[in-house]
Order: C-alpha cells, then structure tokens, then sequence
C-alpha cells in the first residue's frame, strides 16, 4: 500500500521494487495521499495483515500479481497502480 504523493518514497521507486518482488504480490497506490496514508491509514495494517494471513495459509495463488490505484472518491484502476496522469515514458524508465 502506497501513496501516491509520498514524500518519502516516490512511486517510481516503489515501482522499480514491485517488479523486483516474487509472487504473489498486490500492491494497492491510494489517490491523493502521501506517507501516512491519510483516510486508509488506519486501515492498511489490518487490511495488509490479512493478505498476508491468506497468502501464508494458502489461500492466494502463488501467481497472484495485482495492481490497483484508489482514487479519492472509491473509483478503483484494476491491472495498473499508475496515477491516471503518469507519463507511460517516464514508467518504462523506472
């Protein structure tokens, strides 16, 4: 779970870790948020904790790749975790 605006670790980076990660793997990028998650951040540890339980008991494929980007208002891009603005050149630099 990632912000989209986190001024920590921006999203190219964690983008250039994701493709670095074995499956199964989701990574979720929450719309107009940064470090702390605002609104889900109270949510992401259980929510992430979870996955985690399922993928450990079995109970997610070992292929699972899932991407998904949030937008602020619940609409939710399945299949990529890019910000609808995100330049596609700048991604396949990342």
């Amino acid at each position: 779970m990632h912000g989209e605006f986190d001024e920590l670790t921006p999203l190219d980076q964690i983008l250039r870790t994701w493709r670095r990660i074995p499956k199964p793997r989701e990574l979720w990028v929450f719309g107009n948020e940064y470090h702390p998650l605002g609104g889900v951040g109270a949510d992401f540890l259980s929510l992430g904790a979870d996955w985690l339980v399922a993928a450990l008991a079995g109970r997610i494929r070992p292929t699972h790749d899932r991407q998904v980007y949030f937008e602020k208002d619940g609409r939710t891009s399945e299949g990529d975790a890019r910000p609808p603005w995100w330049d596609s050149r700048r991604a396949l630099r990342a």
